[in-house]
């Protein structure tokens, strides 16, 4: 799953520690409002992972920083 509401259950991994609450919280029946969950295969599926940052050499690290900001 990617994009779910409070209804559908998943695991923590996937819907990450306050999703999975929220969640746990709607289907125990407490009065949450309405919203979605992000799931971490949502990112996976369409966001390349992020680079091995170089925090030792500031030059190297400054053009990770750049390309990560040019990619959104």
């Amino acid at each position: 799953m990617s994009i779910t509401d409070f209804s559908t259950e998943e695991t923590i991994g996937e819907s990450g520690g306050k999703g999975h609450n929220l969640k746990r919280l709607t289907r125990m029946g407490f009065n949450v409002p309405g919203g979605i969950v992000v799931g971490a295969s949502f990112y996976r599926d369409h966001f390349p992972p992020p680079p091995d940052f170089d925090f030792k050499d500031d030059a190297a690290l400054k053009k990770q920083c750049t390309e990560m900001y040019e990619r959104v």
